[in-house]
């Protein structure tokens, strides 16, 4: 892990180094921008690295030009496939759900320069959650579960009243809509699991849901904890993916690659093969 690590800070370095030399206008710094953005959505062992990626360029970039920054560009790519989220909810579904994923994955990573976590995202991860819950399919479950599971306490901490809201409308939907047991059983897991403070206190008896069975045991995957037990990241475990991964990931790497040249394309791929 650390050689993975130390290897991850030299090739982000090299990439900084790059751009910070080569970017005179935006149009590089889209391209990037892209190639990272389809990589998060379509490859699932790429989004944790690639959010991570996304925070060093965005802290480390200096432009010599007066553009937007790496930041407002990478947002400016979210919103806009926030915006036609709805339309691949019903032609491309796992394209939404790879996209919630990566989505989570940022809103853990980016911070401000005062290290705090950046909020612009909190909103419309809801929302991307309550989209999905309204076309409740096995794929969109996991990955509601998954990304509150990972992401819960954070969203919690800065707007309680929108999180209110996704759970509402998740315990709604596995009471209420035709289910298999195994995908009610993992929804009334995540709701005992914010009744619980996600993971890190005694339940709260303002928060347990009232005469909601105990599904306490039903994996949602590997939990990976940060300082002060804050969950950084939720990897599927190799029982539950085996049948479900298909539907929600769509591997290979993105042709979006090939768009990028010279010594930016030779880093960026040295930084794709620590993937493997």
């Amino acid at each position: 892990m650390f050689a993975f690590s130390s290897r991850f800070d030299q090739v982000a370095r090299q990439l900084t180094t790059i751009l910070s030399w080569q970017v005179s206008d935006t149009f590089l710094m889209k391209e990037l921008i892209t190639v990272i953005f389809e990589q998060g959505v379509g490859e699932m062992n790429f989004r944790y690295s690639g959010a991570r990626l996304c925070q060093h360029l965005a802290k480390h970039i200096t432009q010599s030009y007066n553009g937007p920054t790496f930041r407002n560009l990478l947002l400016q790519r979210c919103q806009e496939e926030f915006n036609v989220r709805e339309v691949y909810l019903h032609s491309e579904p796992s394209r939404v759900t790879g996209f919630a994923l990566f989505l989570a994955e940022l809103f853990t990573q980016l911070v401000t320069s005062s290290s705090q976590p950046f909020d612009t995202l909190r909103k419309p991860l809801c929302q991307l959650l309550r989209t999905l819950l309204l076309q409740p399919t096995e794929s969109n479950l996991k990955c509601v579960a998954q990304v509150l599971k990972f992401t819960g306490s954070l969203l919690d901490a800065g707007n309680r009243a929108e999180m209110d809201q996704v759970i509402c409308i998740l315990k709604d939907v596995a009471m209420t809509a035709p289910l298999t047991s195994n995908n009610r059983a993992l929804l009334l897991a995540v709701v005992e699991l914010r009744a619980a403070n996600w993971g890190r206190g005694p339940p709260s008896p303002s928060q347990s849901p009232v005469g909601t069975p105990t599904h306490s045991n039903v994996p949602l995957g590997t939990v990976f904890y940060g300082p002060g037990g804050i969950i950084q990241r939720v990897e599927e475990d190799p029982d539950d993916s085996a049948s479900d991964t298909d539907d929600i990931v769509n591997c290979g790497w993105s042709p979006a690659v090939e768009e990028l040249e010279g010594d930016v394309a030779e880093a960026f791929e040295e930084f794709l093969r620590l993937q493997q």
